[in-house]
């Protein structure tokens, strides 16, 4: 402003040479007058500065100074985080070439799959990083714009070519195009870029911390509300025999069947209620079709 002449020359500088030292706590208490946060920081700092600073906001909304800051510290949040998602990178690619030939099981379903090597999962969250990277790259250009043109971006009382010097010197661009505040819209493509990225890190984390599980060898499929609460007696003594085993209790009985078959069961125990007024249940092992009573005291030592 003042190589516009708009503000007396050499005001910033009296300014600078005054080193104010802000007290929060006094901000706070002026606010709570004002009910506004920029009036209050502004107010103290005339208590402090004098009668120079009447010139420190002028012709600004709060908004240029809100909105302007912001983009400075989310710019400089994501160079941290593009940095730190480097080295996560180039791990992942130095991982992934060592473990090329390191075998593991495959997942699908959160249950073993074909075989794989750690190399190739390892690459194939590389890549999804390197995607993240680039969102976020785009993000943290987009984000990098303020405004200075006033109350509902209308320059009434500065320039865009002040605007545009002052801005660059903060290492951003004005907006295209300024209402009230910055376009909100390049922040929320800010926050879906780190959303996105996080999601990829946790998905990772998911691996090293759940591997693949072998598929569960046993489904207990009750019919019937009297069978289903058999069924939990029956799911219990299985598992205290060591064998893994899982209820498929939702759906008519085709889609418990499926269910049992989508785990990778090797048997169903189908729970009726008239086998069970018998004491018995109906064992299916899923690989044949083939299917047998068997008595309930018997059903975890004849799967076990």
């Amino acid at each position: 402003m003042e190589e516009e002449g708009s503000v007396p020359h050499g005001t910033a500088a009296l300014l600078r040479s005054k080193k104010l030292a802000l007290v929060p706590e006094r901000i706070e208490e002026i606010e709570r007058t004002t009910k506004h946060d920029v009036i209050a920081f502004l107010a103290h700092v005339e208590e402090l500065a004098g009668a120079e600073a009447r010139w420190l906001h002028r012709g600004m909304t709060s908004s240029d100074v809100l909105d302007s800051s912001l983009a400075m510290l989310l710019r400089e949040a994501a160079e941290r985080l593009l940095a730190r998602t480097d080295r996560l990178l180039a791990a992942l690619a130095a991982r992934a070439r060592e473990h090329a030939k390191t075998p593991m099981m495959g997942r699908s379903h959160g249950i073993y799959a074909e075989p794989v090597t750690f190399g190739l999962v390892l690459a194939g969250h590389h890549a999804e990083i390197c995607r993240g990277h680039r969102r976020l790259a785009v993000a943290r250009r987009e984000i990098s714009v303020g405004k200075i043109a006033g109350a509902v971006g209308t320059y009434a009382h500065l320039s865009p070519e002040l605007e545009l010097r002052t801005l660059q010197r903060l290492g951003l661009e004005p907006e295209t195009v300024a209402t009230q505040v910055v376009a909100r819209d390049r922040h929320a493509a800010y926050f879906v870029a780190l959303a996105l990225l996080a999601a990829g890190i946790e998905r990772l984390a998911m691996l090293l911390d759940n591997p693949p599980k072998p598929p569960a060898p046993v489904a207990v499929v009750p019919i019937g509300e009297a069978a289903e609460a058999a069924a939990l007696g029956i799911l219990q003594s299985l598992r205290g025999a060591g064998v893994r085993a899982e209820m498929a209790y939702r759906g008519n009985l085709r889609r418990r069947m499926e269910r049992a078959n989508r785990i990778g069961a090797r048997a169903a125990v189908i729970l009726g209620e008239d086998d069970l007024a018998q004491g018995v249940v109906q064992v299916k092992n899923l690989a044949t079709g083939e299917q047998e009573a068997v008595a309930l005291a018997d059903v975890a030592a004849r799967l076990g």
